[in-house]
């Protein structure tokens, strides 16, 4: 019973420092996006 919080508490860990890292990919295409118009 020890181990599947464990694994649970891990994989949400995992999964949300990768929505935060895809967040910030996403703000970076954003802003390059937004730079990209402004240039043309």
């Amino acid at each position: 019973q020890q181990v599947n919080p464990n694994n649970v508490t891990a994989r949400s860990n995992a999964n949300s420092s990768a929505q935060r890292i895809h967040d910030q990919q996403a703000l970076v295409m954003l802003f390059v996006q937004a730079s990209f118009y402004c240039v043309v």
